[in-house]
């Protein structure tokens, strides 16, 4: 769990610190952008309309909620649902730092662009600036740590035909992880 913190602004707007939710020892460690409005209120990753589509296809992709963790690279709610600024996401760093290091998972999963860029940059990995569609269904590796990019199933809900190359791409995960 996290502490209360006051690192940046959003920690005066936000109901709930949004942690993460799944087992101690996940075989993919799911992370996303940001909470919601419902995440905030219910202090809880991916429980609105985009966790349960995303719910809803691991399924359809034979993968198991008990064998993820999901997360967001930021622990607070940016209002109106905001892109995250790169001083919220390095304030906020540590605290998904700390969960990979305690989960020691060694594939993760990026949900969506802002993830993907996060990671890599954070990372160290090589850097992808074009966000998450040139770099989804497929995986990045460096050192110890593999990547593996999905679009963010918030642009599956607005984009319909986006849903079918979110079912694949998870569905592709599950094929190529071992």
């Amino acid at each position: 769990m996290i502490e209360p913190c006051t690192a940046c602004a959003l920690s005066k707007t936000r109901r709930n610190v949004v942690w993460g939710v799944g087992p101690p020892n996940p075989r993919f460690l799911f992370v996303g952008q940001a909470p919601g409005k419902s995440e905030d209120l219910y202090g809880a990753p991916f429980i609105g309309r985009s966790g349960q589509l995303l719910r809803r296809l691991l399924r359809v992709a034979d993968i198991s909620l008990k064998t993820i963790y999901i997360t967001n690279v930021l622990k607070c709610y940016p209002p109106n649902n905001a892109e995250p600024t790169r001083d919220q996401i390095e304030a906020c760093w540590s605290h998904l730092e700390r969960q990979m290091r305690e989960l020691a998972c060694r594939d993760i999963v990026a949900v969506g662009g802002t993830a993907m860029v996060t990671l890599t940059r954070y990372l160290g990995f090589p850097p992808v600036k074009t966000g998450i569609i040139k770099s989804a269904g497929r995986w990045l590796n460096h050192e110890d740590t593999r990547i593996f990019g999905i679009v963010h199933p918030s642009f599956a809900l607005r984009k319909p035909e986006a849903r079918w190359d979110l079912e694949y791409q998870l569905k592709k995960l599950k094929r190529t992880a071992d």
